[in-house]
Formats: structure tokens, sequence, C-alpha cells
């Protein structure tokens, strides 16, 4: 069965962590570029293409970033334009924000983007108008519900599978919506709970073998699953002085280009639209 091994195109400094630690960015960084280009070589390796979500910022100020990514054959999928979570920036200017990055990819592409994911996963019960604004600009599917529990994000009453969403309570299905479908991220489900297993610090904590077994646990079910990682994580990152606990998050399994290059070796992995369209969703 075909997986989404997806990539978050965003720059390192994009990340809410370092916020208060960085006296300058520099938004026309070539970082996310080569960061980025280490992943475009590793799929290319083993014949994959993939979805990246890509970072509105990212698309206008590096767009070498969109234009190679396209040329693999991967689809481009929208991000967020700068990274600021859906609370953070609100309805409004969410709306503002999804024009602009349309905009910016379609420029680049000649393609809209179909496909969306919100910083810090943070489509919920709370945010669910985002699903609204999606919906009237063409996008088909979400991927922004993480049916788990952290301290920064998850909806633990989501579905596990991809489903479509109540506009209401996007942790609940609607099978008489029929006008965007949520791709949750994957978790592995053991007893009563359920374990974020969808790479990114997860992939870096617990590994590749932690990763693919839960990708194997999903397909057994019948369902594809969405994993992820950013640039930053398998290409590295400059060392910044944090507190001891922030640089443990941040660093922590920093590169983590053999496992990413082991999941993608071991999965068979195809672009988001694309898994959708094959399994009748």
């Amino acid at each position: 069965m075909e997986n989404i091994i997806s990539v978050d195109v965003e720059q390192w400094f994009h990340r809410p962590i370092l916020r208060g630690h960085l006296k300058n960015i520099d938004l026309a960084s070539k970082h996310v570029l080569e960061a980025s280009r280490e992943i475009l070589q590793i799929l290319k390796k083993y014949k994959r293409s993939t979805t990246f979500f890509v970072l509105g910022e990212v698309a206008e100020y590096v767009p070498e970033v969109v234009e190679e990514i396209t040329k693999e054959g991967n689809e481009i999928a929208f991000h967020g334009y700068s990274h600021f979570t859906l609370p953070e920036i609100g309805e409004r200017a969410f709306e503002e924000d999804v024009r602009r990055g349309i905009n910016n990819i379609q420029h680049i592409t000649k393609e809209k983007p179909r496909g969306f994911r919100a910083p810090m996963f943070s489509v919920n019960e709370r945010t669910v108008w985002a699903l609204k604004v999606l919906e009237r600009y063409g996008f088909k599917y979400d991927s922004s519900v993480f049916p788990t529990k952290t301290q920064k994000y998850g909806t633990w009453s989501a579905p596990t599978h991809p489903y479509a969403p109540s506009f209401q309570d996007p942790s609940k299905e609607d099978p008489d919506q029929a006008k965007i479908l949520e791709f949750p991220l994957l978790t592995r489900e053991i007893s009563f709970l359920k374990i974020p297993a969808a790479g990114g610090f997860y992939l870096r904590l617990f590994g590749a073998n932690f990763i693919l077994e839960s990708i194997k646990s999903m397909n057994k079910r019948g369902y594809p699953a969405m994993c992820y990682v950013h640039p930053w994580e398998v290409y590295g990152f400059p060392k910044i002085d944090l507190p001891f606990h922030k640089r443990l998050y941040a660093y922590y399994g920093v590169p983590c280009i053999k496992h990413f290059e082991k999941l993608v070796r071991n999965v068979e992995v195809a672009p988001a639209i694309e898994v959708l369209e094959n399994i009748g969703i």
C-alpha cells in the first residue's frame, strides 16, 4: 500500500521553540534549498515522489525550492504563510494568508495547491473555520489533525484514518460532507494509548523502525499512513544558545538523514493526492 512521507518545507528558524532566541533571520536564506535537495536526492535514489507542504514565505523568498520540488514530480501543498498557528492569526488573516500563499505557489507551478497543513497541527474545534476557508479556495484535503495529545497540540478523539471531517467539529466524521477530506497524522495504537508515530520529532526520538512498524500496523487496517519530516531535521541546522530543555528538544537526533532514508527505502511512497485517488476517496 502507498503511504505518504510528507515534508513540511520551512526554514529552520520558523520553529516556534526558537522564538525569542534569534536576533536576526534571513527569509531568503538558501539553507532550506540545500536541505530540501538532500531530501530530493534520497527520493530520486529510490524512485519515490511525495507531498511537500510549503510555507508561503519560502515560496516567496526562495522560489527555487518549489521549482526543484516540482521538477522532480512531487506534489506542492500549502503549509500556511509564515508558520503562525491558526489561533495566533485568526480567521480573517488566515484567509488573506491562503490567498497570498496560493498566488505565490501558483505563480511558480502554474497549479493551485490542493492540500493544506496548519503549522503545529492547529486545526481543531476552536479553529474549524479554517476548513470552511480551505473549501472556499478549492482545497481537496487537509492534513492538520494529529489524533493524539501532547502539550503543544493534538486532538485525541479524532479518527486515525482518512475521513470527511465535520465543519462543526473536525474531530468528528460527517459522511454527508464531501467537500474536503481530513488526512490525519499517523499514530500507533497500543492498548488505550495513541502514540505519535508520524515522524518529525518522533522519528528522531523513536527511530525509523518504530515508524515503519506503525505504518505497517495502519496498512493492515486497510488505510495509508501520513508521516512527515522537516528539511532542517534531515539536513541539520546552526547551533544557537538555548535553555537546556529547549536545546534537547530542538537538536535531539538531528540530522536524522539515515532514519529518513530508511523510511523511504522500505515504504511505498506517493503524493497524498494520488494516494487518496487510488483508494477511491
